[in-house]
């Protein structure tokens, strides 16, 4: 089967102790979001969002984990299973499966 573009190396992290768990590699999905506003009171507020595929399995736990991408930390906010068909002879018996990481 076809392996998905590589293009980072991640390193997952847990937040409480910054012990690294698991060094992967994965695929941007879409372009990082950024946003910026003033809330109530004129005070700046600002986000970012970012989402990643990839074929490593772990136990991905939301808010405790972080993603380091290029020495920027990432916090992962939540992730999903999804599967990814060849096309061609046989592609509906071997689907391969990938994570979605969405990340602030």
């Amino acid at each position: 089967m076809r392996e998905i573009k590589k293009d980072f190396t991640c390193i997952l992290q847990d937040t409480k102790t910054g012990v690294d768990l698991l060094t992967f590699t994965a695929q941007q999905v879409g372009e990082p979001q950024y946003s910026a506003s003033f809330v109530g009171g004129g005070v700046a507020s600002g986000s970012q969002a970012f989402s990643i595929v990839t074929e490593a399995e772990y136990t991905y736990n939301p808010l405790q984990h972080a993603v380091i991408i290029d020495g920027y930390k990432w916090l992962l906010t939540s992730f999903y299973p999804t599967l990814r068909r060849r096309h061609g002879a046989g592609w509906a018996t071997r689907p391969k499966k990938l994570y979605v990481l969405n990340l602030e």
